[in-house]
């Protein structure tokens, strides 16, 4: 399942670095099961719902799993489309 690995490559860059990770679920999926996936993943950060076609601020998300890294001053550094790995973003963040 490509949301389970690109969720725990998320997780793994959390812990390697201090950053700050945003879920957002745009797929017609029950509310009640993000809640259990997120929470049998223990995932420690929000999922936002936005419908069927989210507005991020950084462009359209036209595949997934798409990623953007944004700074703390929420400038775009860099948008990922496809899979990832953790040192992908680590790289994005310490450069």
């Amino acid at each position: 399942m490509p949301l389970f690995r690109h969720t725990i490559i998320l997780l793994a860059a959390l812990l390697v670095c201090s950053t700050s990770v945003w879920g957002v679920n745009f797929e017609d999926t029950d509310a009640e099961l993000v809640r259990e996936f997120v929470a049998d993943l223990g995932v420690s950060y929000p999922i936002l719902g936005l419908g069927q076609d989210p507005l991020t601020g950084y462009d359209r998300v036209r595949f997934l799993p798409t990623t953007f890294v944004i700074d703390p001053q929420g400038r775009f550094l860099h948008r990922f489309e496809g899979p990832i790995t953790s040192q992908d973003i680590v790289d994005i963040i310490e450069s």
